[in-house]
């Protein structure tokens, strides 16, 4: 839009407007289909497909810290509920998909089978007030390097 207008007043709203319908004319924003899965009622296959954000290089898991261990106690001993497993969302951080597969072979972290919910292993504190998950703390785990992504 600037090549072809180079009088373009970038603080109106207008540009933005226009460039926003030129990329949204352009763009399939129903690729995976959801929309027709919606009006079916196939609820299951929307949670499924849907993403906000698209996300294979991380995983979320919990962290012991605060309430956690004793979230975690709960779930084990009476199942996911909705309020637990929201309770423990605050608790649980991204990290590399890598990391959490090592940890997991070397017992440093679970998977509760029932809610799908991974935690670090009971013993493994490796959590700090102030960075929050510090990798280097779980036991064996890689350098901090393995949290960047090199694009």
């Amino acid at each position: 839009m600037l090549r072809a207008d180079r009088s373009l007043d970038l603080l109106s709203s207008a540009p933005h407007r226009t460039y926003f319908e030129r990329l949204y004319s352009a763009a399939n924003t129903d690729a995976k289909e959801i929309q027709a899965a919606r009006a079916k009622l196939l609820f299951e296959d929307v949670a499924d497909q849907y993403r906000l954000i698209e996300d294979t290089w991380s995983q979320p898991i919990v962290v012991n810290h605060g309430r956690a261990p004793d979230l975690l106690e709960d779930l084990r001993r009476f199942g996911p509920s909705r309020g637990n497993l929201r309770a423990l969302g605050r608790f649980s951080v991204n990290v590399p998909r890598k990391l959490v597969q090592d940890w997991l072979a070397r017992g440093d972290a679970v998977l509760d089978d029932e809610s799908g919910v991974l935690a670090l292993a009971p013993y493994v504190v490796a959590y700090d007030a102030r960075f929050g998950l510090v990798p280097e703390r779980v036991t064996g785990a890689a350098s901090v390097d393995a949290l960047i992504v090199d694009g």
